[in-house]
């Protein structure tokens, strides 16, 4: 898994250590992200549930990082063997860093404008 520095992450709840970050984020299931994704005309795959559970799995352990393009090359280089950003938009249409953390029952990252980028860099 990816490190941040200490110091350049937040949670937008306030849990500023793992063990409540996994207690916030503990609720989810993948059969309320598959009926929410159904909601929004989505079907989701296991590829899907991998990089939603990636994200879960980095808020638990870093937070949010404060600069959003950091997330979006973190997942850039954990995806780029399938084929990196691309890859990651074909999953997420609405974007990696809008979509994967609302479906993964996560906060929203700070600074996420272009729903359809994902990013605001």
């Amino acid at each position: 898994m990816a490190h941040t520095k200490e110091g350049i992450s937040y949670s937008p709840t306030g849990n500023k250590d793992s063990g409540d970050r996994a207690k916030e984020a503990g609720g989810w299931n993948t059969e309320h992200t598959c009926y929410q994704a159904s909601e929004k005309g989505m079907e989701i795959s296991d590829e899907q549930l991998d990089v939603i559970g990636f994200l879960r799995d980095y808020y638990v352990e870093h937070g949010w990082p404060k600069r959003t393009h950091e997330l979006s090359r973190i997942l850039d280089r954990r995806y780029k063997h399938m084929g990196g950003k691309k890859y990651l938009h074909k999953l997420f249409p609405g974007g990696p860093l809008s979509q994967g953390p609302a479906l993964g029952g996560l906060p929203p990252l700070a600074n996420v404008v272009d729903l359809s980028f994902g990013t605001s860099h």
